[in-house]
């Protein structure tokens, strides 16, 4: 399989990190069914559960593959369906990996191990062997100020050389000199992905494919930035861009992805809940309103 061109050709554009929405010991069904909806109106292209966003860290095994399976089974082919499946053990990534192939997953996400800081060597051991026991596109997941772990170019260069469903990065570090290395280091047929909102259109104009945007769980200036800048309305993505760098500075005062959960459930499903994996709390009234107001001055 032509992994590169598969994706490119699919997943172009923006990819939502969903939330997980988790209500009463369990998954909400009806809120999982409402973020699809939503996604499939307004122009994502592809979804990501069980990643940052999603708490996949916090998900017991059971959890992880029960996720990947209810999303998937919500989501029609109009969404590139790409969950999250990397665990710190290579036995339990390789076990939740066959689980999302087998519920029709489109490519996996994998990010590194996290806890132990690793060398580039074990980092590369790690992708090696699950790399070896999958047939299907792999997403590489760079998010260094939560793992403690950098996928670095020289690593992708040598996994991508030796393994050929190795077809892409998100790059969530935020830090711009990584993602520009991608982009000039891999060559086009490597999908790259910027995983920071606020650095959407400066990402795009140097190349990349797209972006992975957590404030799609709620809002669609995301998307419209993209359909700006790929139409040539370079001025329109500038005003928009602007207004989603502003939204994303307010997430950086609330507990994280608890404000998303909450800008979910209070734009898309009108309630006032928050609904966030245990153990995490949900977040006050006060910051919570103040949160939405002053987001809405920038999404409607």
């Amino acid at each position: 399989m032509d992994y590169e061109k598969w994706l490119k050709k699919k997943a172009l554009g923006i990819i939502t990190p969903a939330i997980t929405p988790f209500k009463g010991g369990k998954f909400d069904s009806k809120a999982i069914a409402a973020l699809v909806d939503f996604l499939e109106k307004n122009g994502a292209s592809g979804i990501f559960p069980a990643g940052s966003n999603g708490c996949g860290a916090l998900l017991s095994f059971e959890q992880h593959v029960s996720l990947i399976k209810e999303f998937s089974e919500f989501a029609s082919s109009k969404l590139f369906m790409l969950p999250g499946v990397g665990r710190n053990s290579v036995e339990e990534t390789l076990e939740v990996a066959h689980s999302a192939i087998k519920f029709g997953a489109d490519a996996l996400v994998i990010v590194t191990p996290y806890y132990l800081k690793m060398d580039e060597k074990s980092l590369f051991r790690y992708f090696d062997s699950v790399a070896d026991k999958i047939d299907a596109g792999i997403v590489l997941y760079n998010i260094p100020q939560f793992t403690g772990n950098w996928i670095t170019l020289s690593m992708a260069k040598k996994l991508a050389e030796r393994h050929k469903n190795i077809i892409g990065v998100k790059d969530s570090s935020g830090d711009f000199r990584s993602i520009s290395g991608f982009i000039e280091g891999m060559g086009n047929e490597f999908a790259v992905f910027q995983g920071q909102d606020d650095l959407l259109l400066p990402s795009l104009m140097i190349g990349a494919h797209g972006g992975v945007c957590g404030t799609t769980n709620f809002t669609r200036l995301a998307f419209d930035v993209y359909k700006a800048y790929v139409s040539g309305r370079l001025n329109k993505a500038k005003e928009l861009q602007e207004r989603l760098t502003v939204l994303m500075h307010l997430f950086t005062h609330v507990q994280f992805p608890s404000d998303y959960n909450y800008m979910f459930y209070r734009r898309i499903m009108h309630s006032r809940e928050t609904n966030a994996v245990p153990p995490l709390e949900s977040i006050s009234d006060k910051y919570g309103e103040d949160l939405y107001k002053s987001a809405s001055r920038l999404i409607d």
